[in-house]
């Protein structure tokens, strides 16, 4: 069986061909996501420290 022939059958099967991509995508943007919190997380004390800023300020 040729690759040809298995994605024909993926895609006369409903499965789209590029749903492998989409996927990486989407856990890139999750990962990416959770990056950027726990980096605010971490920085967010000396933020306020630095800003002189009370909490429900920085909140």
């Amino acid at each position: 069986m040729t690759s040809t022939t298995h994605d024909r059958q993926d895609t006369s099967a409903g499965a789209d061909p590029k749903r492998w991509k989409a996927l990486w995508v989407t856990l890139v943007v999750g990962f990416m996501s959770l990056l950027d919190v726990s980096i605010v997380s971490v920085a967010l004390p000396s933020l306020q420290q630095s800003l002189g800023a009370s909490p429900a300020t920085v909140q």
